[in-house]
């Protein structure tokens, strides 16, 4: 969350605008944001906004969803004006579709109101300034590394110590974009400056609480079996943090290393980049001489370069996946959907759209807190991954909604993988989950392109209307969508 990016004293720098022509509704929303310690301001006419930004910035704009025909017009205008300030819009559950329908002109969120959570607000707020924070910080990043590397550079080259072939090393830690990429070459950095000793990555598995080795200068790990280690069952009185910052004080890794890769002595270099605690590297090594100068120079540089890919990866999960569950954001999803109904043109193929939302989300409300619903989301969430194809798109599309995309299925196909996900959700009990265990119903609305629609808006829209005709026959069934008025498909379907 952003409270593990930004310090909380900062909130207050953040501006959020309020464009409500309701004042209670505004005065509401205000009241919600003021608490988290947001700089707030309510305008209640549309024709206040420009004059108003002049002077207050805002980084988010919540905006109550308008179906007058001006709406996409004053939304594209305000884009065009402040390409780089999140809107999140507001609706009432009869409006979604069209609401939704905003995310073509730009739009950051989009959710329902009134809230069923005021933190479902506050968290699409903070997960948008947390993207603006981690590319403030990247700007830092690669700003800090370029002057240090620069200054140091030019004083070490003046003593000689640094050569053209150290230069061109520098020069290709560019090219790594991956954190597997970044932590290889870290490895293979600390086993040459080490006489090209063996060094293993333990890589540490927070929701294990258990670190695995994950990478060998020397060895194929593949070929040695289980080289995991579950650090809460250790008998030491420290806690799995300080095990994983002193790691040469864990018992198991001593006798692991000892069998398996036959030393007798290791010492350990813990990585830790931006407050994530990634593992450790095993030097398999007795030596304790000291590192060289050249050499922390070049091992700060691999640093500042982790620092700027582990970020990158969090803007990546940021911008596309969703933080409760894993799975694809709304708008990543809509991406992904309009990229199926190309593909579908182009090798004459059908796609199926389902929505999936729950029936009975009012009395989950009203009987768990908001980690135990979260753990029920992430395990919905987890059985349509788990029961999907490879080739299947499953994404988050609203606090109670979830889609899924099906290439190369028609309507039948789709309407029985909806019917057969809707029996599996009414069968199963999620337990083990907060205090009681959970029951869920979803209704399923199935769309198919090209039969249905023509384009990812009218898609959705199709899938959607369906859902809310399964839900008005009493919830708990799979309903199929229908084209709207006079309708001809891009192509037919054998």
């Amino acid at each position: 969350m952003i409270s593990k990016f930004v310090p909380s004293s900062a909130f207050k720098y953040f501006n959020v605008l309020v464009v409500d022509s309701s004042p209670s509704r505004g005065a509401d929303i205000g009241q919600i944001l003021q608490s988290e310690d947001y700089t707030v301001k309510i305008i209640n006419r549309f024709e206040d906004f420009f004059p108003t930004v002049m002077e207050y910035v805002p980084h988010v704009i919540l905006w109550p969803y308008d179906n007058e025909e001006d709406f996409v017009e004053s939304l594209s205008l305000v884009k065009n004006k402040l390409p780089e300030t999140h809107i999140i819009i507001l609706s009432d559950e009869m409006n979604r579709a069209a609401a939704l329908s905003t995310f073509n002109h730009g739009v950051y969120d989009c959710i329902e109101y009134p809230f069923i959570d005021q933190c479902i607000l506050t968290e699409s707020i903070k997960r948008a300034l947390e993207r603006d924070w981690l590319y403030y910080q990247a700007e830092q990043i690669q700003n800090v590394a370029k002057d240090k590397g620069l200054s140091s550079q030019s004083q070490m080259a003046s003593s000689n110590l640094i050569v053209d072939k150290d230069v061109q090393w520098m020069k290709s830690l560019s090219h790594l974009h991956t954190m597997d990429e970044f932590i290889v070459s870290q490895l293979k950095f600390l086993s040459k400056i080490n006489e090209n000793t063996e060094v293993i990555f333990f890589k540490y598995l927070r929701n294990h609480r258990s670190i695995t080795a994950a990478f060998s200068v020397h060895e194929d790990l593949s070929k040695l079996g289980n080289l995991g280690i579950r650090l809460a069952q250790e008998e030491t009185p420290l806690g799995v943090t300080e095990m994983l910052e002193t790691p040469s004080t864990i018992p198991s890794l001593k006798e692991l290393i000892k069998n398996v890769f036959k030393a007798s002595s290791f010492k350990c270099h813990p990585i830790t980049i931006e407050g994530d605690i990634l593992g450790f590297y095993a030097i398999l090594t007795d030596t304790q001489e000291e590192m060289s100068e050249k050499n922390k120079f070049k091992l700060e540089c691999l640093h500042h370069v982790g620092r700027a890919v582990h970020i990158q990866r969090k803007l990546f999960k940021v911008n596309r996946l969703d933080d409760v569950t894993g799975i694809l954001r709304r708008h990543s999803f809509f991406d992904r959907l309009k990229e199926e109904i190309s593909r579908s043109r182009r090798i004459l193929k059908p796609v199926c759209l389902l929505v999936i939302s729950l029936d009975n989300y009012d009395s989950m409300v009203n009987s768990e807190d908001i980690e135990d619903i979260n753990a029920v989301f992430r395990a919905l969430a987890k059985l349509l991954e788990q029961n999907s194809r490879v080739n299947d798109i499953v994404g988050r599309l609203g606090q109670f909604d979830f889609g899924l995309i099906l290439p190369h299925t028609d309507i039948k196909g789709g309407k029985i993988k909806g019917e057969r996900i809707r029996k599996m959700i009414d069968a199963a009990i999620f337990s083990g989950i907060g205090k009681n265990q959970v029951k869920l119903q979803v209704s399923v609305g199935v769309a198919e392109y090209p039969s249905h629609c023509s384009d990812s808006e009218d898609f959705f829209q199709r899938a959607d209307e369906a859902m809310f005709e399964a839900r008005r026959n009493g919830g708990n069934k799979t309903c199929e969508g229908r084209p709207l008025g006079k309708f001809t498909p891009d192509f037919e379907v054998d």
